[in-house]
């Protein structure tokens, strides 16, 4: 889930899924338009996979 703010008039929404491009050097989402212009994702700390952690044998433990 991805959160996006409009930079004019503050309002959010919240997609679930979303495609990203590139467009006029920045990435954007086309679903994620507001005011005629294409709205600035919020980033969440905390949101993820997390990290991975290899043990000394170059194995990886854990799941996903």
């Amino acid at each position: 889930m991805a959160k996006f703010i409009c930079e004019k008039c503050e309002s959010t929404i919240e997609l679930l899924s979303h495609t990203i491009k590139w467009e006029n050097n920045k990435v954007v989402s086309p679903e994620a338009m507001c005011c005629n212009d294409y709205m600035v994702e919020i980033k969440e700390k905390g949101k993820g996979f997390g990290g991975i952690i290899k043990r000394p044998g170059g194995t990886v433990s854990g799941k996903f």
